[in-house]
């Protein structure tokens, strides 16, 4: 597999909350920041905040767009945007969200090192409750 090949496998499992599968393709000292700024470095500290996230909102995903790939002999770093759709507290919220990832190769094999997410807004304000008259 390719390293977009495995980043591509990564957000499709991610969707499909399996864990199991994000952690196969994940390295045991993955960094992680998520859309909302919380840091987990290695992988269960990893795959702790993955968890809290599938336990607190949904995300309805719209087509990928790849920004950039440059993929070396032993590393890559690819990064892309998409609109996603939260689902939190019966509020909905479309938002492009902004995604990097750094995948490196190890005996062949290439695996996730780093991931990371970014809103062009306040997290905060996607769940903001709205006032009903």
């Amino acid at each position: 597999m390719s390293a977009l090949d495995i980043l591509e496998s990564f957000l499709q499992a991610y969707r499909r909350r399996d864990v199991e599968i994000i952690r196969s393709l994940c390295k045991s000292d993955i960094t992680y920041i998520s859309v909302e700024g919380l840091v987990a470095e290695g992988i269960e500290e990893f795959m702790l905040l993955i968890q809290k996230e599938f336990d607190s909102f949904s995300i309805a995903y719209e087509p990928l767009s790849w920004q950039k790939s440059h993929e070396k002999a032993s590393e890559c770093l690819i990064s892309w945007k998409r609109g996603v759709q939260f689902v939190r507290n019966a509020a909905l919220r479309r938002v492009e969200l902004l995604g990097t990832a750094l995948i490196v190769k190890s005996k062949e094999t290439w695996s996730i090192a780093h991931l990371q997410y970014s809103v062009p807004v306040s997290f905060r304000t996607l769940f903001r409750k709205t006032k009903t008259e």
